[in-house]
Order: structure tokens, then C-alpha cells, then sequence
């Protein structure tokens, strides 16, 4: 068994894609959750940034964060920054109702693989996660 730059594992050329989606809204945890689930990931589901952050310390083999930005307790930019503040080069796609030029700046900043605009386009979504899986496969 091989482990990909992100810690996916891959096992005679199958990969056990995990993604963590940070959402407090259950709506997304059945809407974007359960796509994701249906291609065939394997879905972690947290409710705000630090709960991810405690799921990341027990979990192995997470390959990619889907996170929205506005969430109690931690938000996703904060969450973001946590990581690279950890060294934590994990590829995280940011997802927001709000979107503004301050947040996609900082989400610039702080190296988010794609900012997106809810209501997320689902095609753009798999789109960002396959590029993602390509290259860590490489």
C-alpha cells in the first residue's frame, strides 16, 4: 500500500479518497456530503474549524478540506491559516455565501486550492477535487 503527497492511501491503483467537510450547516453536510459520498469518498463531516482541526489529530489519510468560511466558534479562514501555521500542506477549498474581496484575499494568502461561491456548483466542485487527486497521484 503507497500513501500520496496528502496522505490518501492508494492500494492496487484504488484510492480511499477521504475529504473533510467543515460545514455548520446540516443542509450541506446532506447536500455536498452526501454528493460527494455518492461518487464514492469517503466524508468526515465537522461542524466548525476547531472540530476539524481535532478530527485532523485522530484521522489519518485525509486527502482534501471542503470548508465553508463563516462558522462559529472557528471559521474556515481561521481554520486555513491554522494548517499552514502547522505546516500543514493539506489542499483546502473554501466555500461562502459571502463571499468579499478581504476573505478570497486572505484565502489567496494563505494558499486555498479554490474559493467558490455558494450555492456551489457541484461540477465545479468535482472538478477542483479530480485536479486535486491528479496531482497526487504524481
Amino acid at each position: 500500500m503507497a500513501t500520496s503527497q496528502t496522505g490518501a492511501k492508494v492500494t492496487n491503483g484504488e484510492k480511499h479518497f477521504k475529504i473533510l467537510f467543515v460545514d455548520d450547516e446540516k443542509v450541506a453536510h446532506r447536500s455536498i456530503g452526501g454528493f460527494l459520498r455518492d461518487l464514492g469518498y469517503r466524508v468526515l463531516i465537522a461542524e466548525n474549524g476547531k472540530q476539524a482541526l481535532d478530527m485532523l489529530q485522530k484521522e489519518n489519510g485525509v486527502g482534501l478540506i471542503i470548508s465553508d468560511i463563516r462558522m462559529p466558534v472557528m471559521n474556515g479562514l481561521q481554520l486555513l491559516r491554522s494548517l499552514r501555521e502547522q505546516k500543514r500542506r493539506l489542499p483546502v477549498i473554501l466555500i461562502t455565501g459571502y463571499g468579499d474581496i478581504d476573505s478570497a484575499a486572505e484565502a489567496l494568502r494563505y494558499d486555498a486550492f479554490e474559493y467558490l461561491k455558494k450555492p456551489v456548483n457541484l461540477n465545479q466542485l468535482l472538478a477542483s477535487i479530480k485536479h486535486i487527486e491528479e496531482f497526487n497521484s504524481e
